[in-house]
């Protein structure tokens, strides 16, 4: 298990080591954890932000030079530094290092650049000098290694707009939440760590296969499929017939284990899904121009099932907002509500939310989370884990917010799903993730980590495929595929 944290935890751990340390020796021990981790290069250039940051790159300057490694120092020009920063420049001036002003025209002859400029107190937006000098850095294509997070990369949100691209980046103690999200996968090559103290607790996770292992279990022999959950897919239309496929089919929620599914939807696309599907059962719904007609004595039979996942395909539309009503005030099992489920519960009045008798479960990609929040699509961006995790306390849920890093929250615990590829950018892909998910909490339960594991699953699934397609040929239906490649390596290797 991988531990995140926020940046209030940074703070307090931050302050208790400033209990144990004075803030030079603690830098000082920063530069030589940092030196264990970097393989340096015959020549190696420096550069040095004005605050903290600059003084963990001026401290392993100094540590290398002890060691007999060329070091060059490139400083912004700048009169105001932290006073850490003045201490240890002070000491850089009375050795033989030379010490250059980095610009935006500087070239680097050195093989290795180590990136001490904006540490973790920097806030987009970037200063227009800085985009220039990361932007002439960037286009050298040298070989980086960024202390604590790439300079310009948010530390919070993993959003930036000019961004040092990273071979390394070294975390400074504590993982926090811009190492994985949003655009730190494009900058950050490899992540490692330093470890200054005893690692604390943390409320953020990410799973690694030694915890999804423990997730999944044999299944026992004196069993049948009524112990593996009775779940009900709804969803579909005319135009959509491919998103209740794709998500109930044999390679979604049944290749995941659940004992009996029954697909909702309309009868005029019926011959289309049983065509794909020989072991799931059919439950015709009425229809109006191609999509679902809500009645209540249809819907009614459903709320036996463990869980109901609805959306896929839907259509966004009066009968689905009725549907949608008439499932939180009704049904007492777990509900799952995916794509236009999402759109109609948008629309309607956050009492039902509020008052559900279901344990809800909601997945909604960034746009559908805009329209559920009331919330703008880049506040959400600048601010993604503490939005959700808000948003999931206040309607007492489970809310996976999906993007190209999912955080999946009850706004207690989080995890975050750091796996995919951006071949499971397509139409087609949350609705296999809704099909998987429906079957795991069926199964297991809805607790929050078995709703992570089936975002772990899902993901490492996509990965898979990827690797023997390719990631602009991939489809959804490709992650269906290799699922069995995915409960094999964790069944197999229990």
């Amino acid at each position: 298990m991988i531990n995140v944290f926020t940046k209030e935890d940074f703070i307090l751990e931050d302050s208790n080591l400033l209990k144990k340390y004075s803030e030079i020796e603690l830098i000082k021990l920063v530069g030589e954890k940092l030196f264990q981790k970097i393989n340096f290069k015959r020549s190696n250039a420096f550069l040095v932000g004005n605050g903290n940051n600059g003084s963990d790159a001026l401290a392993l300057a100094l540590e290398a030079y002890k060691h007999n490694i060329e070091v060059t120092i490139y400083v912004l020009d700048s009169s105001k530094r932290s006073e850490s920063n003045e201490y240890f420049l002070s000491l850089i001036n009375k050795l033989s290092i030379p010490l250059v002003t980095l610009t935006k025209d500087t070239i680097f002859n050195e093989e290795l650049i180590i990136d001490g400029l904006l540490g973790n107190s920097f806030h987009l937006p970037l200063k227009d000098d800085l985009k220039e000098i990361i932007n002439n850095i960037n286009q050298q294509n040298k070989n980086v290694v960024s202390l604590d997070i790439n300079s310009g990369l948010d530390i919070n949100s993993g959003m930036g707009e000019t961004i040092i691209k990273s071979n390394l980046t070294i975390a400074i103690n504590l993982y926090r939440l811009g190492h994985f999200l949003a655009k730190s996968k494009d900058y950050i090559n490899k992540l490692d760590r330093i470890i200054l103290d005893k690692e604390p607790s943390s409320t953020i996770s990410i799973l690694e296969k030694e915890d999804v292992k423990k997730l999944i279990t044999h299944r026992k022999s004196f069993s049948n499929k009524g112990d593996y959950g009775y779940v009900s897919l709804i969803g579909g239309s005319i135009n959509y017939s491919g998103a209740i496929r794709l998500a109930t089919g044999a390679y979604s929620t049944l290749r995941s284990g659940a004992g009996v599914t029954r697909i909702c939807s309309i009868k005029s696309i019926q011959s289309l899904i049983l065509a794909d599907i020989k072991e799931a059962t059919f439950y015709p719904l009425s229809e109006q121009d191609g999509h679902i007609l809500f009645i209540e004595e249809e819907i009614k039979p459903l709320l036996t099932s463990r869980v109901i996942t609805v959306g896929m395909g839907l259509t966004n539309n009066i009968e689905s907002q009725k549907l949608i009503k008439y499932l939180l005030s009704n049904y007492q099992g777990i509900l799952i509500i995916d794509a236009d489920g999402l759109n109609a519960l948008s629309n309607l009045d956050d009492s039902y939310l509020l008052n559900s008798k279901a344990k809800v479960i909601l997945t909604p990609h960034i746009n559908e989370f805009s329209r559920l929040s009331k919330k703008e699509i880049n506040e959400i961006l600048l601010n993604p884990y503490y939005l959700a995790k808000e948003f999931a306390s206040k309607y007492h849920l489970i809310l996976i917010l999906k993007n190209n890093v999912s955080i999946i929250t009850d706004g207690n615990q989080t995890y975050l799903n750091i796996l995919g590829t951006p071949g499971m950018a397509k139409g087609g892909s949350g609705d296999v993730l809704s099909g998987i998910l429906t079957s795991f909490v069926s199964q297991k339960s809805n607790d929050i980590s078995t709703v992570a594991l089936g975002n772990y699953v899902f993901s490492s699934a996509g990965e898979e495929a990827s690797k023997d397609i390719n990631e602009l040929s991939l489809l959804p239906s490709d992650i269906c595929s290799y699922l069995i490649k995915v409960l094999n390596q964790i069944l197999l290797d229990k």
